[in-house]
C-alpha cells in the first residue's frame, strides 16, 4: 500500500500542495480568527479575559465552559475536516481520470461548509461524551488517594498511595486511549463518504462504522504509523539541521558568507519542515482515501458517477529553462543572504537577564528558609522568590505547601496553625543534617535580611483560606520601605488584581503553568510562566506590551540555555551557581555559537 500511496500522491502532487498552501492561508486569515473570537467571547461571558491554571478547570466544568468546548472545539475540528474534504476532492478527480483543479476542490468543499461544521461538532461532542467517564474516574482516583496532603508531598516523597494512584491512573488512561483510538478508527471514513458519496452527517458516520467493523486494527495500524511519522520526523529533521549548523558554524570568518550560509540553512529547514507538514496533512488524506477505496465496495461506482469538474490533461502552467533556473538560483541566494542577515541580527551579544532564586534557592538550603536566602545572596543572585501564607494568628509565614508534611513530616496545615506551632517544627533535617533545627521563617525576617542587597519576589498563596493576606503583605513591605525592591506575584489572578488595586504603582505579576487565551492582555508587569509557555513569540508579545517574562523552574544547563536564548528577562532556578555559570560561559561565545544556541532554543 505504501507504493500505491506514493504513486497516487505523485499523480496529483501539484494541486495537493497548492490546495494545502491556499487552505492554510485561508485558515490563518479567516478560520483561526473566527475560532479565536468565539473562544474569547465565551471566556469574557464568564467574567474573565484570560484563563490560567485552576481557572481553566473551573471554566471547563462550568455550563458556559462546556458549551464553549463543544462550539469552539467543533469549529476547530470542522476546519480540519474541511481541509481534508478539499484534499479528498482532488484525489477524487484524479481517480476519475481528470486533471484536478484546486479552485474546483475548494469551491466544492465550500458548498459543504455547513455539513462539515455539523460533522466536526458531532464528532467533537461524541468524543467528549466518550472521554468524560474516564476523566471522572481519573478525578476520583486523585480525590481518593492524593488529597490527604499537599500534592507536592506525594510528588516528592512518592508514598504507597502515590504509586497506587499512578497504577490506577495509568490503567484508566490506557483503556481510555484504546477506546478513543477504536472510536476514531470507526469514524475515520465518514469524510470520504460525506464528500464523494454525498451522504448526510449521521448517515456517513453510521456507514463508516459499518465499513470499519472488524477492521479497526487494520485501520489503526496505518493511523499509528502515520502518527509515529508525524511525531518523530520533525525531531529527526531538526536534529540534522543542528548537526549541519554545528559543523558549519566555525568554518566561516566572513560575516557576509556566514549570513548566506545561515540563510540557506534556514531555507532548507523551512522547505523540509513544509515537506513534513505535507506528510502530516496530505499523508492523512491519502491513507483515509486508500482505506476507503479498499473497504467500500461502492467506492468505484461513486467516483465514476459524478466526477468533479474536468480540466484538460495536457495543459502546462509552467516549464523550466536554463535562464529561469539561473534567475531562481540568484534570487534564492539573495533571499538566503537577507534571511541569514536578519537571523544573525536578531542574536543578542549580551544576555540581559537576571536570576531569581526559587523558594530562596532550594538547592543549597531548605526551601523558603533564612539559610537558603543567605546562601542565595552569597551566590550573587539578583532576586529571591519566597512563598507567603497567613497563619491562624495572622502572621505571614514562608511555606510553599498547604501543610508541613513534605518538609517537616507533620500533617498540620498552615492556615489552621499559629506561627509558634510552625516554628516548633524542624524543616532542615529532611534537607541535610547540617540544617537541623532550621525553623519556618517570616516575611518580616526575609525583608529585613534582603533590604538593600537583593530584590524579593513575593508569591501569595492562600489555598482557599485568604483572610487579609494582600493587606498584610503591603503593610509589611511599606514598614521596611521596600516597595521598589519587591515584585508581588500569585497563581490567583484575583489576588494580583487586589494588590494592583491597593498599590497601583507597585510591580505585580501573574504566575501560571497552563493558560487559555492571551496572557499578555492581563494588567501585570511580570508574567512568570512555565518554560514551555515562554516561546519566542510569547516573549515578543509581552515585551511589546512593556511586560517582562520570567521562566520557571530552570535547574539544568539545557533549560537555562534555552530560556536565555529566547530572551526571557528572568530565570527562576533553585540552583543560582549553575545559572551564574551558564551566563559566564555564554559571555565568551562567538556570534555563530550564539546563533546555534538560539536555533536550539526554538526546539
Amino acid at each position: 500500500m505504501l507504493s500505491d500511496l506514493f504513486h497516487t500522491f505523485w499523480k496529483c502532487w501539484r494541486p495537493l500542495v497548492a490546495a494545502d498552501i491556499l487552505f492554510k492561508l485561508a485558515a490563518a486569515v479567516v478560520i483561526a480568527p473566527i475560532v479565536a473570537l468565539a473562544f474569547r467571547a465565551f471566556v469574557e461571558a464568564s467574567g474573565r479575559t484570560v484563563l490560567a491554571d485552576e481557572d481553566i478547570l473551573k471554566f471547563v466544568v462550568s455550563p458556559i465552559g462546556i458549551v464553549a468546548l463543544l462550539c469552539v472545539g467543533g469549529l476547530a475540528l470542522a476546519a480540519l475536516v474541511l481541509e481534508q474534504a478539499v484534499l479528498l476532492r482532488i484525489l477524487w478527480a484524479s481517480a476519475a481520470g481528470r486533471r484536478p483543479r484546486v479552485t474546483s476542490a475548494i469551491s466544492g468543499a465550500a458548498t459543504d461548509t455547513w455539513t462539515t461544521v455539523k460533522l466536526g461538532t458531532l464528532l467533537m461532542a461524541s468524543g467528549v461524551v466518550l472521554a468524560l467517564p474516564y476523566a471522572l474516574a481519573l478525578g476520583q482516583v486523585y480525590w481518593w488517594l492524593l488529597t490527604g496532603h499537599d500534592i507536592n508531598f506525594y510528588l516528592a516523597e512518592k508514598p504507597t498511595a502515590f504509586w497506587v494512584a499512578v497504577a490506577f491512573g495509568g490503567a484508566i488512561s490506557l483503556v481510555a486511549a484504546v477506546m478513543l483510538a477504536w472510536w476514531f478508527a470507526a469514524r475515520v471514513l465518514s469524510v470520504p463518504l460525506l464528500v464523494v458519496r454525498r451522504m448526510g452527517v449521521r448517515e456517513s458516520i453510521d456507514e463508516s462504522r459499518k465499513l470499519s467493523s472488524g477492521r479497526q486494527w487494520r485501520i489503526g495500524r496505518w493511523l499509528l504509523g502515520w502518527l509515529a511519522l508525524v511525531v518523530f520526523a520533525p525531531a529527526a529533521l531538526f536534529g540534522g539541521y543542528l548537526m549541519v549548523g554545528h559543523w558549519l558554524a566555525g568554518r566561516f570568518e566572513s560575516l557576509a558568507a556566514l549570513a548566506v550560509v545561515v540563510g540557506v540553512l534556514t531555507l532548507v529547514h523551512l522547505l523540509l519542515s513544509f515537506v513534513v507538514h505535507l506528510i502530516t496533512v496530505v499523508g492523512f488524506a491519502l491513507i483515509v482515501w486508500k482505506l476507503w477505496l479498499q473497504l467500500d465496495e461502492s467506492s468505484a461506482a461513486a467516483i465514476a458517477e459524478s466526477p468533479p469538474e474536468e480540466s484538460p490533461d495536457d495543459s502546462k502552467w509552467f516549464t523550466w529553462s536554463r535562464l529561469r533556473l539561473g534567475i531562481a538560483a540568484l534570487v534564492a541566494v539573495g533571499v538566503a543572504g537577507l534571511i541569514g542577515a536578519a537571523s544573525l541580527a536578531g542574536v543578542k551579544l549580551v544576555d540581559d537577564v537576571e536570576i531569581i532564586a526559587h523558594r530562596g534557592g532550594g538547592t543549597h538550603g531548605p526551601e523558603n528558609s533564612l539559610a537558603a536566602v543567605r546562601q542565595a545572596i552569597l551566590d550573587r543572585t539578583q532576586w529571591v522568590e519566597i512563598d507567603v501564607q497567613e497563619t491562624s494568628d495572622g502572621r505571614l509565614a514562608l511555606v510553599h505547601d498547604r501543610d508541613m508534611k513534605r518538609i517537616a513530616g507533620s500533617p498540620i496545615e498552615i492556615h489552621s496553625s499559629t506561627l509558634e506551632e510552625l516554628e516548633a517544627l524542624d524543616i532542615g533535617s529532611s534537607f541535610a543534617p547540617k540544617f537541623h533545627g532550621e525553623q519556618v521563617t517570616t516575611l518580616d525576617a526575609v525583608l529585613e535580611l534582603c533590604k538593600g542587597r537583593v530584590g524579593v519576589v513575593i508569591e501569595l498563596k492562600q489555598y482557599g483560606f485568604d483572610q487579609q493576606l494582600e493587606e498584610r503583605v503591603v503593610e509589611l513591605v511599606e514598614q521596611h520601605d521596600m516597595a521598589d525592591e519587591v515584585i508581588i506575584i500569585s497563581l490567583d489572578a484575583n489576588m494580583v488584581a487586589k494588590i494592583r488595586e491597593l498599590r497601583p504603582e507597585w510591580r505585580v505579576g501573574l504566575l501560571t503553568a497552563v493558560k487559555l487565551g492571551d496572557l499578555t492582555t492581563v494588567d501585570v508587569d511580570l508574567l512568570a510562566v512555565r518554560m514551555d509557555l515562554a516561546t519566542t513569540s510569547f516573549i515578543a508579545r509581552a515585551h511589546f506590551r512593556n511586560q517582562q517574562v520570567a521562566a520557571w523552574t530552570l535547574n539544568d544547563q539545557e533549560s537555562l540555555e534555552r530560556m536565555i536564548s529566547r530572551g526571557v528577562d528572568y530565570v527562576i532556578t533553585d540552583d543560582v551557581p549553575l545559572a551564574e555559570q551558564v551566563l559566564l560561559e555564554r559571555s565568551a561565545m562567538s556570534l555563530p555559537e550564539r546563533w546555534l544556541r538560539s536555533l536550539a532554543a526554538e526546539w
